[in-house]
C-alpha cells in the first residue's frame, strides 16, 4: 500500500503517535500490552469518529470479535488473515486504488 506505517505495540506511543501527527487510518490489535479490552480503539473512535478504524483479534476469540465490533470499528480481521484480503479491506477503507 502506498502508505507510511507508524508501528507500535505499545498503546501510550500510538496516542502520542496520534496526537503528534496526521493520521488517516488506525490498525491495531484489539489488545495492546498496557491497553487491554480494546480500550485504544474504543478511544480513537470516540475521539475521531470519522476515522477508518480497523481491530486484529485472536483468531477464533468470537467473545472478542463481538467486544471489537461493538464500539463501531470499521473492520475486525483475524490475526492470521490473508494479505490479499487485508489488503483489499484496507484500500476500500481508505479509498486508495489496488496497485
Amino acid at each position: 500500500l502506498p502508505a507510511r506505517l507508524y508501528v507500535t505495540d505499545i498503546g501510550m506511543a500510538a496516542i502520542q503517535c496520534l496526537r503528534s501527527r496526521k493520521i488517516d487510518t488506525v490498525i491495531s490489535r484489539w489488545e495492546l500490552i498496557d491497553i487491554g479490552d480494546g480500550k485504544f480503539l474504543k478511544s480513537v473512535i470516540e475521539a475521531k469518529p470519522g476515522i477508518p478504524t480497523l481491530a486484529i483479534i485472536k483468531t477464533g476469540d468470537y467473545v472478542q470479535e463481538v467486544a471489537a465490533r461493538s464500539p463501531g470499528v470499521s473492520a475486525v480481521f483475524i490475526d492470521d488473515i490473508d494479505d490479499d484480503h487485508f489488503r483489499n479491506t484496507v484500500c476500500q477503507l481508505v479509498n486508495i486504488l489496488k496497485t
